[in-house]
């Protein structure tokens, strides 16, 4: 690989990371994954303030073709928003693609032990953005009320009320 022979970082995030400032890493991000984010439907209406400092929180991961996200039953923290690429999601015999802005594992929004309900392979040379659970909890509840909206909308898909909030003293 043309990358780690001549530079010897894994991926462009370990890259950015180690030689860009935090400045200038963030504006790269902005620009490669907001309109991602943005087409999200979970986080439709999010401030963009709210949306850069998710793409903050989180981590880009990158899969070859064939590559496996994650497995039905495994337990997952994390929640993925596709970036680039696409990826299939594997329930029995059915299978759905998911594309750019599209979200899967986000039932981790609902209770924090929850087993991802597909498998999920890379259709393709795709790109997620990977978020912790806690992390986003943390990002959504410091404005205005968001963390409780993005729970409500999953709950929405999924048919399922919320494990209650934690209220701080």
């Amino acid at each position: 690989d043309y990358q780690w022979s001549v530079t010897r970082y894994v991926n462009d995030q370990e890259f950015m990371s180690r030689c860009l400032s935090n400045e200038i890493r963030m504006k790269v991000l902005r620009e490669m994954y907001m309109e991602s984010v943005k087409a999200c439907p979970l986080l439709r209406d999010v401030p963009v303030a709210l949306l850069s400092l998710l793409l903050e929180a989180g981590a880009c991961e990158h899969f070859k073709k064939d590559d496996v996200v994650c497995k039905r039953g495994h337990f997952g923290a994390r929640l993925y928003i596709v970036v680039e690429g696409s990826l299939h999601a594997h329930v029995g015999r059915r299978r759905k693609t998911m594309r750019k802005g599209q979200v899967f594992g986000h039932a981790i929004l609902i209770d924090v032990c929850t087993a991802y309900s597909e498998t999920v392979i890379a259709a393709s040379s795709t790109t997620t953005l990977g978020l912790d659970r806690a992390r986003v909890e943390k990002v959504l509840s410091m404005h205005g009320g968001w963390w409780e909206r993005v729970r409500e909308r999953v709950c929405e898909e999924y048919g399922e009320r919320p494990a209650p909030v934690a209220t701080r003293e």
